[in-house]
């Protein structure tokens, strides 16, 4: 992706102190103007540009955007900056960042999509959102130092405005630097599917069938990445499937996909027949099927091999571990993956250079042991997230890190992401990260805990 400068003329631009003024009241709440300074290519954004950025996105938000993006916020509202920033039109659709709440690594960043020449968004909006910047960490040999965020997400669309505010959120990102929000790709015909079909009723009795080709065969268990050596020698040798509306049943969660028939065919193997409307173009990434995994009392199995053939007006899943002396281990099948309907899919380029200003974390000065074998070598909080650094145990997505304030509240977070690897000598190395979900502040913590250690405030 090129680089992008702002317009030459952004820099001659000379704001009117009062409009200034409003700008600032009606962006972020604040009526005194700020000077800001940011790094983007090397070049120093004037207090000028930033009130042309201000301009810009304000009017490209309107109050009903506004006043959700107050409600996301919430009490990290305080912690919101306005974003320096531009914004980019393309095939009719313009985006703005807005807001923006980050302690330098972490941030997330709210932006409107407004559709300038017709109704083409919807509540069911999907983009390829990320945000371009370069990384906080030291790379690893043979690593960019460049950091890529895709976690974006739809908040609200307003059918008024035609305008969608959306959030995308980033860690590793080192706020200092040039950063970009870019997007080539949006659409809102775009689903995901994940339904439920019961086994109730379903015995060893053989159903209906009628001959099928390999040529109908669109998923084999060695098809799937990773897939174990016994799973990629299945086989279907003479492929059937099952003769249509014999025991037929809904897709609990949808009225697009329905079950014509499930049960066990003449391989023995248990069949499910899906059918749906030929409207739909189902799968992605080129792959046109649907998946299924088996639960039992509503917990999940983990995934089991499956075929998936081409029938008329949909699909045949063929599990060949589901046979009648295993079927007691389930009791319904989720059917999952991705469709299209007839809808807006664009195309386009939207690049928005970034900046804004930050509240940085603190670094504690305790280390020590969390449990069993895991060390932790640092721990860095701010009142938007905490993050540690560990070496030895094992995967820590399920812990928490919590905030013990002297008034006796606390503030637990959520696990966001991390990363671990192993140096020279064979010791691995773990870096995870949590958002907080209220705002922390430091002077207000007595001690934080992570995995019944306690990490005291000094």
């Amino acid at each position: 992706m090129r680089n992008r400068e702002y317009r030459d003329q952004m820099e001659q631009i000379k704001p009117d102190a009062a409009a200034l003024e409003r700008l600032y009241a009606m962006v972020d709440g604040q009526t005194a103007p700020r000077q800001r300074r940011r790094r983007l290519g090397r070049r120093v954004v004037t207090a000028a540009a930033v009130c042309a950025a201000l301009a810009v996105t304000a009017l490209a938000a309107g109050p009903a955007v506004w006043e959700t993006l107050r409600e996301q916020l919430g009490e990290f509202a305080p912690y919101a900056q306005t974003v320096a920033g531009d914004t980019a039109v393309d095939q009719g659709l313009e985006l703005a960042a807005l807001q923006a709440v980050s302690d330098g690594e972490y941030a997330r960043i709210y932006l409107s999509l407004r559709d300038l020449e017709g109704d083409r968004l919807s509540d069911n909006l999907q983009t390829n959102l990320l945000l371009r910047a370069e990384s906080s960490q030291e790379p690893l040999p043979g690593e960019s130092v460049t950091s890529y965020s895709f976690h974006s997400r739809l908040l609200s669309y307003d059918p008024q405005e035609k305008t969608a505010l959306l959030e995308l959120a980033g860690m590793d990102i080192d706020t200092a630097q040039a950063m970009e929000v870019e997007m080539t790709w949006l659409a809102t015909n775009r689903y995901t599917l994940d339904g439920t079909i019961s086994l109730e009723g379903i015995t060893d009795t053989l159903l209906a069938c009628r001959r099928a080709e390999q040529g109908d065969i669109l998923w084999r268990p060695g098809d799937l990445q990773g897939a174990p050596e016994e799973d990629g020698a299945l086989e279907l040798a003479d492929p059937v499937v099952l003769r249509p509306d014999q025991n037929a049943r809904a897709v609990e969660g949808t009225q697009l996909f329905q079950v014509s028939a499930v049960g066990f065919a003449q391989d023995g193997y248990l069949h499910i027949s899906i059918q749906y409307d030929p409207s739909l173009t189902v799968g992605s990434g080129g792959d046109s099927v649907l998946y299924v995994q088996g639960l039992k009392d509503g917990e999940y199995l983990g995934y089991t091999p499956q075929f998936v053939l081409a029938i008329e007006g949909g699909m045949e899943i063929v599990l060949p571990r589901v046979t009648p002396e295993t079927l007691g281990e389930y009791d319904a099948l989720e059917l999952y993956g991705s469709y299209q309907t007839p809808g807006e899919d664009i195309r386009g380029e939207w690049v928005i250079p970034v900046a804004f200003e930050t509240t940085r974390p603190t670094l504690m000065p305790w280390t020590g042991e969390a449990g069993p074998g895991v060390q932790v070598e640092s721990v860095q909080v701010s009142p938007i997230s905490a993050v540690l650094e560990m070496t030895g145990g094992g995967a820590f997505s399920q812990e928490s890190v919590v905030a013990h304030n002297r008034d006796g509240s606390t503030v637990a977070s959520r696990f966001v992401n991390g990363s671990a690897w192993e140096d020279e000598e064979g010791v691995r190395h773990n870096l995870y990260r949590w958002a907080f979900e209220e705002p922390v502040e430091l002077e207000d913590v007595e001690y934080f805990t992570f995995m019944d250690t306690k990490i005291p405030v000094e």
